[in-house]
Order: structure tokens, then sequence, then C-alpha cells
């Protein structure tokens, strides 16, 4: 039992994890599976994150990391998943020294897709530590890399949601947008349950992105999906302010108080992902001033890469 919702654990988030988590890791580590063990807590201590308990976060990464005491158990595919994960949530925690240590322990096997997760988390810490660029050349290689492994379309809507935050914020706006339906796309087609807390931080780029297009009403149903949905998942840690500040100081010009408060409620019954397609099926943003921004080198490399 504790091995198979290991298994599953990657498609699972929030208290249904966190309660079949708690289950298998006495379980695991009474089988021998430290390494499983190690992963789930990892995982729980993102949930923990997310939900502001930062505390409780770092203890349950002190927690794996006691449980992978032995090179054996580091590079197994379990225990390698843990470190990567371990990473990840110390660089949300803005401890970049311990993040950047986790990655330095790895040894990844070659051609094993953790190479192309340990390019995200890296290209992550860059970008808060404030090396946008740093952080857009090292997504933009592993845009590049990701076809040569199978199965690695999850990795990619990272790459392109992550790399449209990042772009975003040097103002590269039409290279952003075209990243970040490319990782839309593939989110709506799968709905992968596990990845709903980015989904609901790369809406709030849509919302933005929707605004600029003429879209008001519908960045005020967006947003206001993503809050209800954050509320119910018990969210309140980590998503960029950035796009919903300027969605909302646009929208605050363009609507009355009264329609957005009824937006408001309308949106916050809606489906995040169904709002999303309805996102996708709407035009780009003005063609002036994409044309404007497909005229950077760094746009048209973007431009070559997307399926489009």
């Amino acid at each position: 039992m504790g091995w198979l919702i290991a298994c599953i654990a990657p498609a699972i988030a929030g208290a249904e994890l966190l309660a079949l988590a708690f289950r298998a890791i006495p379980l695991l580590k009474e089988a021998g599976r430290q390494d499983a063990a190690a992963y789930l807590q990892v995982r729980i201590a993102e949930i923990e994150w997310r939900r502001g308990n930062v505390a409780s976060a770092e203890r349950h990464l002190a927690g794996a990391s006691g449980l992978l005491n032995t090179r054996e158990l580091r590079r197994t595919q379990a225990g390698l998943s843990a470190a990567m994960t371990s990473a990840y949530v110390r660089c949300l925690l803005n401890d970049f020294l311990g993040a950047r240590a986790c990655l330095q322990q790895l040894e990844i096997p070659s051609g094993n897709v953790i190479e192309v997760d340990a390019h995200i988390v890296l290209a992550e810490i860059e970008f808060r530590e404030g090396h946008a660029e740093k952080a857009i050349d090292l997504l933009e290689q592993s845009a590049s890399d990701v076809a040569r492994y199978p199965n690695a379309s999850h990795l990619e809507v990272l790459i392109f949601g992550n790399l449209a935050r990042y772009l975003f914020f040097v103002r590269d706006v039409g290279s952003s947008e075209d990243a970040l339906r490319r990782s839309l796309r593939l989110l709506v087609s799968a709905r992968h349950f596990g990845f709903l807390y980015m989904a609901l931080g790369y809406a709030r780029y849509a919302a933005a992105f929707a605004v600029e297009s003429g879209h008001a009403d519908f960045a005020v149903r967006l947003l206001a999906s993503c809050g209800a949905t954050d509320e119910r998942n018990g969210h309140v840690s980590g998503h960029d302010a950035l796009p919903c500040e300027m969605a909302l100081n646009a929208v605050g010009k363009q609507l009355s108080r009264e329609r957005i408060e009824r937006l408001r409620v309308q949106g916050a019954g809606e489906d995040v992902y169904a709002l999303l397609e309805e996102f996708l099926a709407q035009p780009a943003a003005a063609d002036n001033a994409r044309a404007s921004a497909t005229s950077s080198p760094r746009a048209a490399s973007m431009t070559r890469s997307s399926p489009n």
C-alpha cells in the first residue's frame, strides 16, 4: 500500500496527498524504502509551504534528508525525485544555498529525464536570485533538449510556463505570451491534478494578457476562479504578484466596481481549466505589439521553438 501511494503521488496534491502520505511513510520505512518515504516527505513540505507553514515545511525537508542517508538511496529514482523536490522547495523558501547543495549532490544517470528537472529548478533559483536573463537561457536550452526524452510533456508545461514568467518579467511580452500559450495547451489537454497549483499561477499571467487584448471581463472571472480554487485548496503562498497587480490595475480603469464584483462572483464558481480553454480560444495580444516584440532576436528564437 505504501509503495502504491508513492507511485501515484505525482498525480495528486493538497489534502488528498497529505492524508495518503502520512499513512504511507511508516509503511515505506518498515519495508526499507526510505527513498520513497523521503519523496513523500518533501511533497508534504511543498504543500506546507503553499499553505504558509514554513516551519513545518522545513521540518519535513530535514526529515527527508535524514532518510536519504546512503549514496544508494540517493541514486534510486525515488531518491533522485526526493532530492530534486527538496531543491525546489528550498528555492521556494529562499534557501538558495541549500537548494544548490541539493542539486550538486545529485548523481543523475545519463539520459534520465531528471536532467531536465534539474535545469528547471536551477533556472528558478537563478530567477529568484535576480538573474532573469540567465534563467531564460537555461530554459530555452531545456526547451531544445526536452524532445530527446520520452513522455516528457509534463516537463514542457513547466519549461514553457516558467519561461513565460521570466520573459514577462523582462518585458518581452510577445515571447512571453507565446510560451504561456504553449504551456497552457498542454495543461488543459492533460488536466493533471498534480499541476493544479502551477495552472493557477500561469492563469494569472493569462489574465494579464487577456486585459491587454481587450478582455477585461474575462480577466476578472479568471482571477476570481484562481482565488477561489486557491482558497479551497488552502493555498496562501507563492504566486507571482506582478501579473495579478497589472491585470487588476488595468481592470480598475476599464470596468465599474459594480461590474467587477458581479464578474468576481461569477468567476468564483467557474472551473479554471474551462476558463483557460476560453483564453486559448481568444486571439493573442494586439498584432502591432506582437510584431514589435517578435523583432527581437530572443523573440525570434521562441517563434522557432513554437509548434505553430
